[in-house]
């Protein structure tokens, strides 16, 4: 494979990546986003990146945005007005990342009220 089809593939996982990620967190407002990722800060490697990455000030839009295909995985199903099922990951090369999922049920103030872990991957 020559540097341009490398290119135009990795431009092509990004912006497919950039999209499912869009499409995730419209289910989901940035304060219950950000809420769950703090409460589980330390369960993989990828909550705890995107935990440096808040602390450092970045905000999501910054932190979402792949250019290569790699980086974080967001998928999110609205079970009820306050419960989601928030499957996060991130992938750091071809064959080296991880990711979990939780449902996750938040109160009136978007702070999480409850959240059962559900399976996990490393790979």
């Amino acid at each position: 494979m020559d540097i341009e089809n490398e290119t135009n593939d990795s431009a092509e996982k990004a912006a497919k990546l950039n999209e499912s990620i869009r499409i995730a967190r419209k289910k989901i407002s940035d304060a219950r986003l950000i809420s769950f990722l703090r409460d589980v800060r330390h369960e993989i490697l990828a909550t705890s990146l995107i935990n440096d990455s808040l602390d450092e000030g970045e905000s999501l839009d910054q932190i979402f945005l792949s250019t290569n295909g790699y980086g974080f995985r967001l998928s999110i199903d609205k079970e009820t007005k306050t419960r989601y099922r928030i499957h996060f990951g991130c992938q750091v090369a071809p064959l080296a990342g991880d990711a979990g999922s939780w449902t996750v049920t938040f109160g009136d103030d978007d702070e999480v009220v409850s959240i059962s872990a559900g399976p996990r991957m490393i790979s």
